[in-house]
């Protein structure tokens, strides 16, 4: 999936791999998805793991219950899934939720079949275990890999592993932060994100 960030000065998009488990894996086994790879020469990985990663499709039965609970207002789910629960952290992810709130070109709401088929994938994505991530090691284009400092959704240790097992890759862990990080410190992830681009 591509998204993009901008800055307050209205700079220009900068277009981002944001790659969950799926799309990442895509990233060495599609060839379409490899050639895109190749042709930008980088690839950023944000709040994702490896293939048979640590906790991925087996995430506990209270994480799972944020993603059903009821909300007051819906888009308030995302403040505990996303942001930690500090004061700091929860004034981040109620300025995130405002944003979403405000646009007028929000997506379609996700079905339920949609949500159903997501877990399946994910926990097939996550049973596959091999401790050599051959995978990662094949793959020598520049990464940088994002994360929070306490991701409950993908745990941080798997963005450790990313890291260890990619032969060329950055890794980038915000403070007081969650699966939401890159929302969180919006402003310094497109800072960092520039920085890794330019020294391509």
């Amino acid at each position: 999936m591509e998204t993009t960030a901008r800055d307050s000065s209205n700079a220009p998009a900068i277009w981002l791999k944001r790659a969950r488990a799926r799309v990442q894996a895509a990233s060495w086994s599609s060839p379409t998805a490899s050639c895109t790879a190749r042709a930008k020469r980088w690839l950023i990985l944000v709040g994702t793991g490896p293939r048979g990663g640590e906790e991925i499709g087996s995430r506990p039965a209270w994480v799972g219950e944020l993603f059903t609970r009821t909300y007051p207002r819906q888009e308030d789910m995302w403040l505990p899934i996303l942001f930690e629960p500090s004061e700091t952290s929860q004034a981040a992810g109620r300025a995130y939720v405002e944003r979403i709130v405000e646009r007028t070109d929000r997506d379609t709401p996700v079905t339920q079949q949609s949500v159903i088929a997501q877990l399946a994938a994910i926990a097939a994505y996550g049973a596959v275990k091999d401790p050599e991530f051959p995978d990662l090691k094949a793959l020598t284009l520049p990464v940088l890999v994002v994360n929070g400092n306490h991701d409950i959704i993908i745990t941080t240790v798997n963005s450790y592993i990313l890291q260890q097992h990619l032969p060329n890759a950055q890794l980038l862990l915000y403070p007081d932060s969650g699966h939401g990080a890159h929302h969180q410190y919006h402003e310094s992830f497109v800072h960092h994100t520039r920085y890794f681009l330019d020294q391509r």
